[in-house]
């Protein structure tokens, strides 16, 4: 069975997370960036099924066993167990669900920055405005002839009262 590098990563973490029993998917995700130097995604969560391959992978090779709880926030819980547990029935579908809305981790999160980028994009460069104008900028030379669609208005709140008296 090959594991991706993100699934890699996890199971680096859930060994290298020593003595604790009872972990949240926080602590896993927080682990994960620092070892890997992940400047954004502060808020990424873990895959359950990521998480699952990386804890089975771990069960077949040594004899330490993960069960996976959910609270009512939909956040992962794994603990070190005597027996294997994952996630079934309502919750499982509750998390695979709730994830379509959160922001996981992937494995072009590690290659980004193993290329020597950051998590986030332009994050490296400076903006000089006197070489790269702003589109809307007077001193913008565009590439195109025509202008633009649609022009920038000033809006003067004070023309719907001027026939008023004080």
């Amino acid at each position: 069975m090959s594991l991706t590098p993100l699934q890699n990563q996890i199971q680096a973490v859930l060994k290298s997370i020593g003595e604790r029993t009872r972990f949240s998917e926080a602590i896993l995700a927080k682990k994960i960036r620092e070892q890997c130097k992940i400047e954004g995604k502060k808020k990424a969560g873990i895959a359950l099924l990521d998480l699952e391959k990386a804890a089975s992978f771990i069960e077949e090779t040594e004899n330490t066993h993960f069960s996976f709880m959910l609270n009512s926030a939909n956040d992962l819980l794994v603990e070190k167990t005597e027996t294997p547990r994952l996630l079934e029935g309502e919750a499982r579908q509750r998390r695979l669900k709730s994830e379509k809305s959160m922001s996981l981790f992937t494995n072009s999160d590690l290659g980004a920055d193993s290329r020597g980028k950051s998590g986030k994009k332009g994050l490296g460069a400076t903006k000089n405005t006197a070489q790269n104008p702003q589109p809307n900028h007077p001193n913008h030379i565009s590439r195109h002839p025509h202008p633009s669609r649609t022009e920038r208005k000033s809006l003067n709140i004070n023309s719907n009262f001027e026939d008023w008296d004080y």
